[in-house]
């Protein structure tokens, strides 16, 4: 008996006892990889070895994706995508082959085959391509500017995929705080700001793998 993975159930003939070669009395056992036996005892307490069962177990292989840079590419250019070594593997794009290149946004995984014929599916890998042509934001502007914080806003841009904010303090460049947006609104907040204060915010989207243009704009904190 072979199988990939897992366990196998041994189930004996009817009987009132039982006794496995491993120790185990009960009718049905739990096994791994080995040679198992059962001894049989009915109600006239008669009894009888059973011929072995040979259990083997292979190995599920562990399937995995490593990609050969970022995930977040621009428009363009080419990913390639290897699994872990195997003997036999399928790609959802259809490829029989190790490595794959792939030059479209999507989600991809792999099944491989080992030396025993035992397979596993990786998790899959998601590419993501965008235009890295990054314009400068826009539509830059304080929210709300208090003593002591202020919140900046900007005009969401579809290509960008995070924004580097930064802000310093113009008097003493060394006062700096820089925060990134990955997600929700496109406005972000800073604290323990000095009252009475003039500052410099500058934002920078990242499209993809590719940085874009800034745009700055100054306030002041209240006093």
């Amino acid at each position: 008996m072979i199988q990939c993975g897992g366990t196998v159930t041994l189930t004996s003939s009817a009987g009132t006892s039982y006794l496995w070669n491993n120790g185990s009395t009960a009718q049905s056992v739990v096994v791994g990889t080995g040679g198992y036996t059962v001894r049989v005892t009915n109600s006239s307490g008669c009894s009888a070895v059973s011929a072995p069962t040979y259990v083997t177990i292979n190995a599920n292989p562990t399937a995995s994706i490593t990609p050969s840079g970022t995930l977040m590419l621009c428009t363009g250019t080419t990913q390639t995508l290897t699994a872990g070594n195997a003997t036999s593997y399928a790609c959802s794009t259809g490829a029989t082959t190790q490595s794959i290149n792939v030059s479209t946004g999507g989600s991809y995984y792999v099944t491989i085959n080992n030396s025993s014929g035992c397979s596993s599916t990786s998790a899959p890998v998601v590419v993501s391509y965008y235009d890295c042509n990054c314009q400068a934001p826009t539509g830059v502007a304080m929210a709300a500017v208090w003593k002591s914080s202020a919140r900046v806003q900007w005009t969401y841009n579809a290509q960008a995929t995070r924004y580097k904010v930064t802000i310093t303090q113009v008097t003493d460049p060394t006062k700096t705080q820089t925060k990134y947006w990955r997600g929700g609104e496109t406005t972000i907040a800073f604290n323990t700001l000095r009252s009475g204060t003039q500052y410099q915010v500058v934002i920078t989207p990242t499209c993809g793998s590719s940085s874009g243009s800034s745009s700055t704009i100054y306030f002041v904190t209240k006093p």
